[in-house]
């Protein structure tokens, strides 16, 4: 947050200075916040709902359409079958959520074609111990 009121600060001239809110979630339920404010997730376990069902009480004003959406997916019987609604509210938090987009992790996977077995998936990366050599 000290980043992004020292850019309001300087390119804007706003008195800006970061302020701790102890518990972020009441404050924003009681409107206490009037300023921007960061909103941090991570998944918990290896499904898409799982960074996105914390949103719902973190972030002010969410529609019954997203907070259905999570409810779906959190009520899909493998997680297999809560990607689609997951990622529909994924797209309609993006969407209605005021958000400062600051960084994103991602990587890039390349292999050729004399290596066998390569998986990866967003939570864990590379599968290293499936990995073998074509003979």
């Amino acid at each position: 947050m000290k980043a992004v009121a020292d850019q309001l600060r300087k390119e804007l001239g706003l008195d800006t200075r970061p302020n701790p809110v102890p518990d972020l979630p009441a404050a924003l339920n009681t409107h206490k916040v009037n300023g921007p404010f960061v909103v941090h997730s991570e998944a918990p376990y290896p499904a898409p709902v799982a960074a996105l069902a914390p949103l719902q009480n973190a972030v002010p004003g969410l529609d019954d359409y997203t907070t259905d959406l999570i409810s779906e997916a959190e009520r899909a019987p493998t997680p297999s079958e809560g990607v689609i609604p997951a990622r529909l509210a994924e797209t309609a938090l993006l969407r209605d959520m005021p958000a400062i987009p600051l960084w994103s992790a991602h990587a890039h996977l390349v292999w050729s074609e004399r290596l066998r077995g390569v998986t990866a998936n967003a939570f864990t990366g590379l599968n290293l111990p499936h990995l073998t050599l074509k003979n």
